[in-house]
C-alpha cells in the first residue's frame, strides 16, 4: 500500500483526521471492521526504536516523514494525535507529551453466514476478498449444474 492509497481508506481518515480518543477504539470494529491490537506504550525514544527495528521511517517529528499518513508531528493534551504507517499495518497514538501507543492494524471480515472469521491482516485482504469471489462463483456453478442434472432424469 502506498501513501496515497492509506489516505483513501475511511478508517485511516477517519481516525488522523478527527483525532479519535483512545477510548473509542472499540468503535472501528463496528464501523469500519478495524480492530487495534496494542503493540507497546512508551516514549518518543521507544517509538524511534520500535521504527528502526520494524524498518518503518519514524514518523514525523521535526520536519515531516513520507512514510506515514500524515507524516507530521502529532498534537496531544485535550486530543489524540494519530498517525498510521503507509502499509496500513500500524496505528500510533501520541496520549500525552511522552506517552505513545503503537498499535497493529487487523481487518475483521464477516464471512457468508455473517459470522466474524478470525483476524485478518490488512495486508491480505485483497487475497480474501478474490478467493471469496471465486468460491461463490465455483457454488453458482454447482448450483446450475445440479439444476441441469435435475432437469435430464
Amino acid at each position: 500500500m502506498s501513501k496515497e492509497l492509506i489516505r483513501k481508506t475511511a478508517w485511516a481518515k477517519h481516525i488522523v483526521e478527527t483525532y479519535l480518543p483512545i477510548n473509542q477504539i472499540e468503535s472501528l470494529r463496528k464501523k469500519f471492521g478495524i480492530q487495534l491490537e496494542p503493540v507497546f506504550r512508551d516514549d518518543w525514544r521507544g517509538v524511534r526504536s520500535w521504527c528502526s527495528k520494524e524498518g518503518y521511517s519514524e514518523p514525523g517529528y521535526a520536519g515531516g516523514c513520507s512514510g506515514w499518513y500524515n507524516g507530521n508531528p502529532l498534537v496531544w493534551g485535550g486530543v489524540c494525535g494519530w498517525d498510521v504507517t503507509s502499509d496500513g499495518k500500524y496505528a500510533l497514538c501520541r496520549m500525552a507529551y511522552e506517552d505513545y501507543h503503537m498499535f497493529k492494524v487487523v481487518e475483521y471480515i464477516p464471512n457468508a453466514q455473517g459470522m466474524l472469521t478470525e483476524a485478518i491482516p490488512v495486508e491480505l485482504q485483497d487475497v480474501f476478498n478474490l478467493l471469496q469471489s471465486q468460491i461463490d462463483e465455483l457454488k453458482e456453478n454447482q448450483e446450475r449444474i445440479f439444476k441441469i442434472l435435475n432437469t435430464r432424469q
